[in-house]
């Protein structure tokens, strides 16, 4: 059984995955016009600013689908079954 892929933190996802690891889910946050947004990038997807920060976020969400995976992906093998889902985050953005 391989062991399971570790991602490597890059200087534009770093921040992510401190939040992580002390357990908090982080995403960035424009300053200029206040919008959430996820996947790292060092500008604002809305308004092209980059006063961006790095904030914790409530963890509430709506989920919007779901999946049971039984055919778990290389080194995930011991987890399965386990569920997949796409949710929307209660401050914007979607996951």
């Amino acid at each position: 059984m391989p062991d399971k892929p570790i991602p490597r933190p890059t200087p534009e996802t770093q921040p992510y995955w401190d939040g992580a690891r002390a357990g908090e889910l982080r995403v960035q946050r424009c300053r200029a016009c206040q919008r959430h947004y996820f996947y790292p990038r060092p500008f604002c997807p809305r308004c092209d600013s980059d006063d961006v920060e790095w904030v914790a976020v409530s963890g509430r969400a709506r989920l919007h689908s779901y999946v049971i995976n039984h055919r778990p992906a290389p080194g995930f093998e011991a987890d399965a079954p386990y569920a997949i889902a796409v949710v929307a985050l209660e401050e914007g953005p979607r996951l």
